[in-house]
């Protein structure tokens, strides 16, 4: 389960824990977009923003028992580099990242994260 952080408090107590902590930094304006067929408004996977496409699958891993080593966290920005981006935390120092919305790098990073 991806447990939300609201707070620099609720960050830091996540950072102080013996889990490796996995961090999707996410915002609300990256999300779902539609366009117009015909009369008909149909949402299609090519008008989706990145973070919207990735999101479901941050939450799937988050609760394989394969990742149970692991905390998933999300953070709302308002402002990065790119969107969306993923981070591992350990012992308070970031220790991977990943960016972008590849399902493929995001299954390899969360098995290079519960190998930490």
């Amino acid at each position: 389960m991806v447990k939300q952080i609201k707070s620099t408090a609720e960050w830091e107590e996540h950072m102080d824990g013996s889990k490796t902590v996995v961090v999707d930094f996410t915002a609300t304006w990256c999300g779902p977009k539609a366009t117009t067929r015909h009369v008909h408004l149909v949402p299609t996977f090519s008008t989706l923003m990145p973070c919207c496409m990735i999101g479901p699958v941050f939450e799937e891993l988050s609760t394989n028992d394969k990742y149970a080593v692991l905390e998933f966290v999300k953070v709302d920005v308002d402002e990065l580099a790119a969107m969306p981006t993923f981070q591992a935390w350990k012992d308070g120092k970031m220790v991977l990242e990943v960016v972008g919305a590849s399902k493929e790098k995001l299954i390899t990073f969360c098995n290079e994260a519960a190998a930490l």
